[in-house]
């Protein structure tokens, strides 16, 4: 015997079915980035990236020291 399931109903708003149709019509994955990052570019990055940690990390650490600090004095 041979079953065959009913495909599912779905339903979506003509704001979701535009948008769908909107990015067919981009196809982004037939339209890769045009220019690769720039020298200056990844090296903004780069920086940002390590003050960012740096910031963490002083946020993390400084109750920690300001209190072995104060057992100093």
């Amino acid at each position: 015997m041979n079953s065959t399931h009913p495909s599912p109903t779905i339903r979506i708003s003509q704001e979701e079915y535009r948008l769908i149709q909107q990015l067919r019509d981009r196809k982004p994955a037939q339209n890769p980035p045009t220019a690769p990052f720039k020298l200056g570019d990844r090296i903004a990055d780069r920086v940002a990236s390590i003050i960012g940690f740096k910031i963490a990390c002083i946020r993390t650490f400084s109750p920690i020291l300001q209190e072995s600090l104060g057992n100093l004095t």
